[in-house]
C-alpha cells in the first residue's frame, strides 16, 4: 500500500485531538469493558456496526466523517478501510488507538467512578470480565487480614496491595532478621531490626497508595484471636506454629470468616479454603483446619 494512503487512513493521536469537533467527531469504537479504562474527553462511544449502519452510505454527514478509535489501532483501521470501500472516505484511524492517546498525555475522562490514576494502575483488571469497574470497587471497598509477615504472607500481600485491597492487616510481633530476606520479600536490608508489620507496611504504601494498612505487632493466641478477627474481609493464615493456628481457625468458625490457609516445608505445600459462610450459632458445623490436621 502507498505510504501517501496509508497517512490518510491514519492520524497520530494528538492531530486527532486537535481535529476533532461537533463536524467531524471522534468515535470511540471499544466495547464497554475496554472504556472502564477511560475514554477521550470529547469522544462519542459508538459500537462498530452502529458506526457502519449510521455511515455507511454517501450522506452529507458521511462525507464530513471523523476519526475512529479503539484499544491499538487495529480494528480502527479495518473499519476505516470498510468504510473506504463503500466510498466513505471522510474518516480516518487513530494511530495507536487509546495506548496512543494515553502516552501522549491527551486528555481522558472516567465512565466509572475511579479517578484517573486508578483507571491507568487496574487497567488490567478493568478490561477482565470477571473483574471490570464493579469488581475493582469492591476489591478497593475490601479488608483482608494476613496473619504472619513470614515467607507465605509476604508475596500474599504484595499482590493483595497492587490487585487494589483496601485494607491490610498486618499481624506479626517479630522483627525483621536478615536470615528473612531470601524468602520474606516484604522485607529489606532498611528494615532489619524493625516489626515486621511496620516494615511491610512501609513496602505496601510504597506499591499502592490505595491500599491503606493496620499494624498489629502482637502474638495470636486463644485470648485475643477474636478481637483481631472482627471486622474483616477475608483472613489468610500464613503463620508458624500451631496454637496460634488453632486460634484463628476457631476465631474464624465463632464469627463466620473465609479462612485461606497455607503451609509450605521444603518442596512441598498445601493451601485450602475454609469458608462457614455464616457465624457458628447459625449454621451446622462445617469442614476446618482442625478437620486437616
Amino acid at each position: 500500500m502507498p505510504e501517501s494512503r496509508t497517512r490518510s487512513e491514519e492520524i497520530p493521536a494528538r492531530e486527532a485531538h486537535e481535529a476533532s469537533c461537533p463536524q467531524r467527531p471522534l468515535f470511540d469504537i471499544r466495547d464497554e469493558r475496554e472504556r472502564a479504562a477511560g475514554l477521550p474527553v470529547g469522544a462519542v462511544p459508538l459500537p462498530p456496526g452502529d458506526l457502519l449502519e449510521r455511515f455507511g452510505n454517501t450522506t452529507p454527514q458521511s462525507a464530513a466523517g471523523g476519526f475512529i478509535l479503539c484499544a491499538e489501532g487495529v480494528r480502527s483501521l479495518e473499519l476505516v478501510r470498510r468504510l473506504r470501500r463503500r466510498g466513505i472516505d471522510g474518516f480516518q484511524s487513530v494511530q495507536g488507538g487509546y495506548l496512543a492517546w494515553q502516552s501522549a498525555g491527551l486528555p481522558t475522562r472516567s465512565e466509572t467512578e475511579l479517578s484517573e490514576r486508578q483507571l491507568q494502575r487496574y487497567a488490567r483488571h478493568l478490561v477482565m470480565p470477571q473483574v471490570g469497574p464493579e469488581g475493582q470497587r469492591r476489591l478497593l471497598d475490601s479488608r483482608v487480614l494476613l496473619a504472619g509477615l513470614g515467607g507465605l504472607n509476604s508475596p500474599a500481600a504484595l499482590y493483595l496491595a497492587a490487585a487494589g485491597v483496601g485494607t491490610l492487616g498486618l499481624l506479626d510481633d517479630d522483627r525483621v532478621e536478615r536470615s528473612n530476606l531470601q524468602r520474606q520479600i516484604l522485607h529489606g536490608e532498611a528494615g532489619l531490626g524493625s516489626v515486621k508489620g511496620t516494615s511491610a507496611a512501609r513496602r505496601v504504601a510504597d506499591l499502592n497508595p490505595d491500599t491503606e494498612t493496620v499494624v498489629i505487632g502482637q502474638r495470636l493466641d486463644r485470648g485475643n484471636a477474636d478481637d483481631i478477627v472482627r471486622g474483616w474481609d477475608v483472613v489468610v493464615d500464613g503463620m508458624d506454629n500451631f496454637p496460634g493456628r488453632f486460634a484463628l481457625n476457631d476465631a474464624c468458625i465463632r464469627h463466620g470468616l473465609p479462612l485461606v490457609y497455607g503451609a509450605v516445608m521444603r518442596f512441598q505445600g498445601q493451601v485450602s479454603v475454609f469458608w462457614p459462610a455464616a457465624p457458628a450459632a447459625e449454621r451446622e458445623p462445617a469442614p476446618c483446619f482442625r478437620c486437616l490436621v
